[in-house]
């Protein structure tokens, strides 16, 4: 009786199992598939973000994750030369030192500068020039930007050394035949200047509209200011010497730092103050906090009014590449969280769905015992008045006798 009892009761358990999972197996699909979708949603997130390096120095240079990637751009209308870039990092300095605490030893950082222009080159004086848009930079520029370079390396921001180029692939084929072309001399408005290396720029239709369509030679922001035309900002033209020789002052658009950030922000709102501006001269970007979830959110919530931009800024090409890739993650940003919104509300759906049904087992559970207990009672009921009966019979028997 025992064992056909135990039988019973694990045929029941496996019925109901049997149950379970088939009303699970629609919500578990929907789940699985939700949450994979998400993830790779993630794995393209990451691999877009890494597919950009100038928004990730602090990798490159080997430190904790307490230290922040900020960016400056200024408007064209602002005269920014290298005086002003001094003025902002003495500032900065004096901040991080006085209000944020920090060591003045210990107080390392990397920094760099830009402005955005154009230049003729040629390797012979009597040769028709080459015209080209041009880079002048100034500080650790190819730390923060790598360059896939084809021949050759980066030049050294140093005033001492002769002037060095970087020239574009394309340029150096149409100039020369061949990308092997180190250590060879040019010239810039007469002025020679040696090629130190040969890059092969990044391709794509993102990289196209950014500004990389057509070759960019990359030289020290002195030697642009000197010899070619500065288009990314206001200049004032000053003589840099006796014999009458002028040179374009201002111009820079781009200012970007890599420094410890002991506090989550101090950095970008120290660099705000020092910068000395307002909004609508100076636009200041945290690069190592753009791509987290709430910087992705708040650019989907100005889906629409983002493009209503109102300061006259001319981004370079790797601020153009970001900000589109911004758009392109926070819409992938909003999907992910959709899908796991879906997940969780499916998960909550089968457990109500699993508690109304339990509900409703117990109800009938509940129905059957109180069926049971009245057919008992019903029974006990019979019994005694069968033993009253039968007693009464008795009773009277013995009386007659």
């Amino acid at each position: 009786m025992d064992k056909e009892k135990v039988s019973e009761f694990n045929e029941k358990a496996k019925n109901k199992i049997k149950t379970f999972l088939i009303e699970a197996k629609v919500p578990l699909i929907l789940i699985t598939i939700l949450l994979l979708i998400d993830l790779i949603l993630g794995i393209i997130t990451r691999f877009v973000v890494g597919s950009m390096p100038d928004q990730n120095v602090i990798g490159r240079l080997s430190v904790d994750d307490k230290w922040a990637q900020v960016s400056v751009f200024y408007a064209q209308n602002q005269c920014i030369d290298e005086n002003a870039i001094k003025k902002l990092e003495y500032d900065f300095k004096n901040k991080m030192v006085d209000e944020g605490g920090i060591n003045e030893k210990k107080l390392n950082f990397s920094s760099c500068y830009s402005a955005q222009g154009s230049v003729a080159i040629s390797y012979d004086k009597d040769k028709e020039p080459y015209k080209a848009r041009a880079i002048g930079v100034g500080g650790e520029f190819f730390l923060f930007h790598p360059l896939n370079f084809v021949t050759g390396n980066a030049f050294k921001d140093d005033p001492t050394m002769p002037n060095y180029i970087v020239l574009d692939k394309q340029i150096a084929w149409d100039m020369f035949g061949s990308s092997d072309i180190c250590g060879e001399v040019v010239y810039i408005n007469n002025a020679p200047h040696y090629i130190a290396g040969v890059i092969d720029r990044e391709k794509g239709r993102f990289n196209d509209a950014a500004g990389l369509k057509e070759p960019v030679i990359y030289m020290s922001y002195e030697s642009l200011s000197r010899f070619g035309d500065i288009y990314s900002g206001r200049t004032v033209e000053k003589e840099i010497s006796e014999t009458g020789q002028k040179a374009k002052f201002g111009g820079i658009n781009c200012y970007e730092i890599a420094c410890p950030n002991p506090v989550e922000g101090i950095v970008c709102k120290y660099i705000t103050e020092s910068c000395g501006l307002d909004g609508g001269s100076v636009h200041i970007c945290e690069n190592s906090e753009r791509f987290k979830p709430m910087s992705l959110l708040e650019v989907a919530a100005s889906f629409g009014t983002r493009s209503m931009w109102q300061k006259a800024i001319y981004y370079p090409y790797w601020e153009n590449i970001a900000r589109g890739y911004e758009d392109v993650l926070s819409v992938l940003f909003i999907i992910g969280l959709f899908l796991k919104v879906s997940a969780v509300v499916t998960v909550i759906l089968f457990v109500k769905n699993c508690y109304t049904h339990r509900e409703t087992d117990l109800h009938g559970l509940m129905e059957k015992l109180a069926d049971k207990k009245y057919e008992l009672e019903v029974k006990m009921n019979d019994r005694k008045k069968k033993k009253r009966i039968s007693k009464w019979e008795k009773d009277n028997l013995s009386g007659e006798q």
